[in-house]
């Protein structure tokens, strides 16, 4: 792995994003390789953790490290962790960790799933009129 993208995750808490290998002038056959080589585990879109890392983390440690990667590769500088996912980035118990979705409050108009995410409407969400 390139050392600037590993220095770049650390600061991070072990995360990076498709952007921040593209800002290092490494491409997708970069990231294809180390995620082969197990020096970095793609969690979702656009989304890594250190493999180190990863394999020396616990369920709920994992979970945490998939919540910061995907807030890190959301576009919405707004999103926050809620739910679950806030439980494991403040290193508190979570049950069932390696089920759980990653959990966002974001400034959505009505509940997004996809697979292995949600993202709900946050308090300062502008609702829409009934």
């Amino acid at each position: 792995m390139d050392p600037r993208l590993a220095a770049r995750a650390v600061a991070r808490g072990d995360v990076f994003t498709r952007a921040d290998a593209l800002a290092l002038d490494l491409d997708d056959r970069h990231l294809r390789r180390i995620c082969r080589s197990g020096e970095a585990i793609r969690v979702r879109s656009n989304a890594y953790v250190l493999g180190a890392a990863w394999e020396g983390a616990d369920p709920t440690e994992r979970f945490a490290m998939r919540t910061r990667a995907v807030l890190a590769a959301r576009q919405n500088a707004h999103d926050i962790s809620s739910h679950r996912s806030a439980l494991a980035l403040h290193g508190l118990p979570v049950l069932d960790p390696h089920l759980a979705d990653v959990e966002l409050a974001s400034d959505v108009l009505r509940v997004r799933r996809d697979r292995g995410f949600r993202s709900t409407r946050a308090l300062s969400a502008p609702s829409t009129p009934r």
